[in-house]
C-alpha cells in the first residue's frame, strides 16, 4: 500500500517515529529504535533496531488486517537497509 507519511519526531541515533496516514482516515505510527553497540574484544560493532508498530483509528483492525502481512514481509528488508546505511554513515565519521 502507497501511502503519505510524515516524521513526527527524530532523536539523532537514539529513534525517530512516523506517522502513515492510510485510507477512512486511519493512521499507522511507526517508532524505530537504534542501539549501536560498539564492538568487543569477541565480537566487532553492529547496530541493532527495535520497530513498533500501532495502528490507530476506529477502523485499526481492518487496516491491521490489511496491512500487517505487508509489514511482515517487508519490515526486515527495510530495516537490514537501513541498519546498513547507519553502519556506513558512523564508520565514515
Amino acid at each position: 500500500m502507497r501511502t503519505r507519511f510524515v516524521l513526527k519526531e527524530v532523536n539523532q541515533g537514539i529513534s525517530f517515529t512516523e506517522t502513515l496516514f492510510v485510507p477512512l482516515y486511519q493512521q499507522i505510527e511507526l517508532k524505530s529504535y537504534v542501539l549501536a553497540i560498539p564492538a568487543s574484544d569477541t565480537q566487532k560493532a553492529h547496530t541493532l533496531f527495535t520497530h513498533e508498530v500501532v495502528f490507530k483509528g476506529r477502523l485499526r483492525f481492518l487496516i491491521y488486517v490489511a496491512a500487517a502481512p505487508s509489514f511482515k514481509k517487508e519490515l526486515p528488508l527495510v530495516m537490514q537497509r537501513l541498519r546498513k546505511l547507519a553502519e556506513t554513515l558512523e564508520a565514515s565519521e
